[in-house]
């Protein structure tokens, strides 16, 4: 069904799509998002997720929304927050962490409000992170 409605012109960058088919591990659905979508518009919605997944403390999503093309440094433009603020924010795990500065996210990028991924981090997680974030 997925098929027949990208053929016929559908476009799964629409906030949802993406989101919930990295989220949820729709494999199928995903390789025919990555056949049908023009690779700078999926790296634009991958880049769209990404904040908004990790805000929902999900990751099973990340890999796959970075291996085609999430940047994590972009602020989201309705929280001002990008993918290391919210995974910082929510005291991620250090592999969540980690995987995002692998893949170029800047621990001094600041939020709209001024505020690097290290002053986002819950006191009772500072710990773990303190060597990543340079705490």
């Amino acid at each position: 069904m997925a098929e027949v409605l990208l053929k016929a012109g559908a476009n799964p960058c629409d906030w949802e799509s993406v989101y919930h088919a990295s989220d949820e591990g729709h494999t199928e659905c995903l390789a025919l998002i990555e056949r049908y979508v023009p690779a700078a518009e999926l790296a634009a919605e991958c880049t769209r997720c990404l904040p908004t997944q990790l805000h929902w403390g999900r990751t099973r999503g990340m890999p796959w929304l970075l291996a085609h093309g999430a940047n994590p440094n972009i602020l989201h433009p309705w929280t001002g927050k990008n993918a290391l603020h919210e995974a910082a924010g929510r005291g991620a795990a250090d592999k969540v962490i980690a995987s995002l500065l692998a893949r170029g996210a800047d621990p001094m990028r600041k939020t709209g409000e001024g505020k690097t991924a290290w002053e986002l981090v819950p006191e009772k997680a500072r710990g773990k992170l303190a060597s990543l974030l340079g705490g």
